[in-house]
C-alpha cells in the first residue's frame, strides 16, 4: 500500500507539473501579449515532469539494489551459521 501511494504521488506531480508549465505560460501570454510562452512553459514542465520520474526511478533501482545485497549477506549468513 506505501509503493501505491508512492506512484500516485509521483503521477500527481508529473501532471501538475505539465499543468503548472502550461497555466504559467497561458498566463504570461495574455499578460504580455505574446503567443508562445505558453509552448515554453509546457516544454519546461514536461522537462521537469520527467526528470521528477527518472530521478524517481533512480531512487527504486537503489532501493532494489540495496534490498538484494542485503537479502544476499544475510542468506550467506545463514549458510555460515547451518553449514
Amino acid at each position: 500500500m506505501k509503493q501505491f501511494g508512492r506512484y500516485a504521488a509521483v503521477g500527481f506531480e508529473f501532471f501538475a507539473l505539465i499543468a503548472a508549465g502550461f497555466l504559467g505560460g497561458r498566463f504570461l501570454d495574455a499578460r504580455l501579449g505574446t503567443g508562445y510562452l505558453v509552448w515554453i512553459g509546457l516544454t519546461v514542465g514536461t522537462f521537469a515532469s520527467f526528470r521528477t520520474l527518472f530521478r524517481m526511478a533512480q531512487l527504486e533501482q537503489r532501493a532494489l539494489e540495496k534490498e538484494d545485497r542485503e537479502n544476499e549477506e544475510s542468506s550467506e549468513r545463514d549458510r555460515h551459521d547451518h553449514g
